[in-house]
């Protein structure tokens, strides 16, 4: 009888080393697709800012935001980064669509949503027939 318990014990112990085990291959995990995910997108950067076709384009914020800045690295082979400060902040539930404007149509780039500060960072790919903007 006691073996039997000094085992049910020990099982115990060995359920809950087992469990706090995979809970920390599970944050382990997390962690590396969260760091694979950050080398994807400064790789995807880097790609734009050293593309031999790269170009810069500065802007200023309009009336409603005269403070806000924002740059832009486009290139037609490789995407656009774009990066942004002082934007006001929105509503909860909102969030800012970045637009290439062309000639013939604005085309959506895709959403970005500001820090704290008001700042924002992105790449997007973009079609590679798309105008200049």
């Amino acid at each position: 009888m006691f073996y039997t318990a000094q085992l049910r014990n020990r099982i115990s112990t060995l359920e809950t080393d087992l469990s706090q085990a995979q809970l920390r291959a599970d944050a382990s995990d997390r962690q590396t697709a969260d760091a694979l995910q950050v080398t994807f997108n400064a790789q995807a950067s880097l790609a734009v800012l050293t593309a031999p076709d790269v170009a810069r384009v500065d802007l200023a914020g309009q009336p409603v935001a005269p403070g806000a800045t924002a740059r832009a690295f486009w290139s037609r082979s490789r995407g656009l980064v774009f990066t942004g400060a002082n934007l006001p902040q929105l509503p909860a539930g909102r969030t800012y669509q970045l637009w290439v404007v062309t000639a013939q149509a604005p085309i959506s780039a895709g959403l970005l949503r500001p820090d704290p500060q008001g700042g924002v960072r992105g790449t997007f790919a973009t079609p590679p027939d798309i105008p200049a903007p």
